[in-house]
C-alpha cells in the first residue's frame, strides 16, 4: 500500500487501532475480524459509538467464512469484506473503491 502512495499505520490489535483513531483521521480502515484484545465486531461497535462517520470507511479482512457468528455480523453491517488469503491487488482495488466513494 505504501508503494501506491498510501500512508500506512499498523495496529497489533483492536485496542491499538482505536488508540490510533484518537491520534488522527483515516480515509480507509482495514480491520481483521480476529484480533487479540478486541475483535473485529467489537472494534466496529466502538467505531459505531465513538466515530460513526468512519463506519463507511471500514473494510474487513476475514478467514472466517463459515462461522455463523461472522455471517450474522456481516448480515447486520454494511461493510465490504475480503476473504483470506487475499491478494494485494484485491486490497488495492477495495481501497480505491472506498476512496472513490468518498
Amino acid at each position: 500500500m505504501q508503494r501506491n502512495g498510501h500512508d500506512v499505520i499498523v495496529a497489533g490489535n483492536g485496542q491499538e487501532g482505536l488508540a490510533a483513531l484518537e491520534e488522527r483521521s483515516y480515509d480507509v480502515v482495514l480491520c481483521d475480524m480476529r484480533m487479540p484484545r478486541l475483535d473485529g465486531p467489537g472494534f466496529y461497535r466502538e467505531i459505531e459509538h465513538n466515530y460513526p462517520s468512519l463506519l463507511s470507511q471500514i473494510i474487513f479482512l476475514t478467514g472466517d467464512v463459515l462461522s455463523p457468528e461472522a455471517e450474522a455480523f456481516f448480515a447486520k453491517v454494511d461493510c465490504p469484506r475480503l476473504v483470506k488469503p487475499v491478494r494485494a491487488q484485491e486490497v488495492r482495488q477495495a481501497i480505491q473503491q472506498k476512496l472513490e466513494a468518498q
